[in-house]
């Protein structure tokens, strides 16, 4: 008889991909998924895509984000200069509301958000409540 003893607990849940489609004539950037440090790469490659848009106004529509890290809305700040250094306008389109309450908290909804993240002398767990803020399923 063998017996197998674990030691790490049940495997972690995948999480769930990022999915990103590129729209050059409309010059809008729609992601689906998660959005966070091991993948906002992608969404700054995706937005860098829309260099060769003739959209003057970029948009990236983040109505099937499921989570979103630090890193994700660092990621969105990182489009918005982009766009400005490239002489467009960014908009970023409905995002859930747990995601737009973030944002808020974290001041990348304010025109001067380029250094509200990251920068912040306020401890990010006097940000962010304790009430799964991140994850979309839980608000």
């Amino acid at each position: 008889m063998n017996t197998t003893l674990d030691l790490l607990g049940p495997a972690p849940e995948p999480s769930a991909p990022l999915l990103l489609s590129v729209d050059l004539s409309s010059g809008t950037v729609t992601v689906h998924g998660e959005l966070d440090r091991q993948e906002v790469h992608r969404l700054t490659d995706a937005v860098a895509a829309l260099l060769h848009s003739p959209s003057p106004h970029w948009s990236i529509d983040l109505a099937d984000v499921t989570f979103c890290d630090v890193a994700g809305l660092r990621g969105l700040l990182a489009a918005r200069r982009l766009a400005a250094r490239s002489g467009r306008r960014l908009s970023v389109t409905r995002p859930s509301p747990w995601l737009r309450r973030l944002m808020h908290l974290t001041g990348v909804d304010a025109p001067d958000a380029d250094t509200a993240v990251g920068t912040s002398p306020v401890a990010p767990s006097r940000l962010l409540p304790r009430s799964g803020l991140l994850e979309g399923h839980h608000g």
